[in-house]
């Protein structure tokens, strides 16, 4: 759905609800043809607000644009900020040492992407990076939950199993761009390979003495592969189909299909229309929509009106009865405003609006429930994009 880059930690799981990453070559400025070299730096600030949890990202990008090469590098920083709030105790004097606290995370990442022609109609693409630190807040209250569960037992019990958790990875793709009709149509197939180190969740012992937290998989590696076929349909139509397969440790691929329509319906009106939906092994299945409409005057001033949905049927791992941290099904609606200015070698960009997340009541009860975690929330979502071509 590409919401805004801290949208992602609303479900990551869901693969934000678009397949990978933008091809450089797509959005290459025009002037591009006919200038040797184009430079263009862009800023972009997003930020997902609710009452108790503050998401924030910033990014700066430098872009290079060649007849025959392309290439862009991005630096971003992310923050969290929550107000972690388990459940009361419930059924358990073990969970008395759990308690409301302020939890702040930030973690930083680059990528590098690349496009160098081949041939005539041949282009190489490759991309890659890497990030430190929790990317998202779920993860991190989870985190929470088991650092609480150490610090309040190990007095008691010695030490029960918690591990400090050291959250990085990095990834890298290649591929090749065949534009078998050069400016009308093309095909890209992609490969990509990463690997994250993750805050591992666990099974929690309760019936034997003395307590242990056993943890699970911390070392996750994805393979994937990407197709994506492009084709402008007449002289107001242009449509994108993608689909992707990823493989990860210890979970089953996941197939994503995903198509766009961009529809120039008059000289000043735009209309674009996103679908997608995903689907893994033993039951998880998902998918997305979105629509905008824009119009423009005198190509300087763009308004749009944006509308996303989004929706899941979660996953469930239940490990010992009343302990579940996996995510439920999950509901997300999103309305947004947007206005553009559009110079001649300089634009910005402002979206907001509200965004809607809807959880179903978790199967278990109590604190291994995480009900205060996976509980509906009205988000206002922001960006703000400035870039400069020079």
């Amino acid at each position: 759905m590409a919401l805004v880059t801290a949208a992602a930690a609303i479900r990551a799981a869901a693969g934000g609800g678009a397949i990978g990453t933008p091809n450089p070559d797509d959005a290459s400025p025009a002037a591009a043809s006919a200038a040797a070299v184009t430079h263009q730096g862009t800023l972009d600030f997003s930020g997902l607000i609710a009452s108790d949890i503050l998401l924030t990202d910033a990014l700066i990008e430098y872009r290079q644009t060649r007849r025959a090469s392309d290439w862009a590098f991005l630096f971003y920083h992310g923050h969290i900020g929550m107000r972690y709030a388990p459940e009361p105790p419930f059924g358990s004097r073990i969970y008395a040492v759990l308690k409301e606290e302020e939890v702040e995370d930030e973690h930083w990442g680059v990528n590098l992407r690349t496009r160098l022609d081949l041939a005539p109609r041949w282009k190489l693409v490759g991309a890659a990076g890497a990030y430190d630190g929790f990317a998202e807040y779920r993860s991190l209250w989870l985190n929470q939950f088991y650092r609480q569960l150490e610090a309040g037992l190990s007095p008691r019990y010695g030490t029960v199993g918690y591990q400090e958790p050291d959250p990085w990875g990095a990834h890298a793709s290649a591929g090749i761009r065949w534009d078998y009709l050069p400016g009308l149509a093309y095909a890209q197939i992609e490969g990509r390979y990463a690997h994250d180190r993750v805050a591992p969740g666990y099974n929690i012992n309760l019936h034997y003495y003395p307590l242990r937290l056993e943890p699970n998989t911390d070392q996750l590696d994805t393979w994937s592969g990407r197709l994506t076929l492009e084709n402008v349909l007449g002289s107001r139509w242009r449509a994108l189909q993608e689909v992707q397969v990823a493989d990860t440790t210890a979970r089953q691929p996941r197939f994503t299909l995903q198509s766009s329509l961009n529809w120039a319906v008059s000289e000043r009106w735009v209309a674009r229309l996103l679908l997608g939906g995903a689907t893994e092994a033993p039951g998880f299945d998902a998918w997305w929509t979105a629509l905008s409409v824009e119009r423009d005057w005198r190509e300087t001033w763009f308004v749009s009106l944006v509308g996303r949905y989004y929706q899941d049927t979660g996953q469930y791992e239940q490990a010992l009865p009343g302990v579940n941290n996996a995510a439920p099904p999950l509901q997300t609606w999103q309305v947004a405003l947007g206005l553009r200015w559009q110079g001649s070698r300089t634009a910005a960009r402002l979206l907001i609006g509200p965004y809607f997340t809807h959880y179903e009541p978790t199967r278990s009860q109590g604190p291994g429930s995480f009900a205060n975690l996976y509980r509906d929330r009205d988000w206002l979502a922001v960006q703000l994009t400035l870039s400069r071509q020079f």
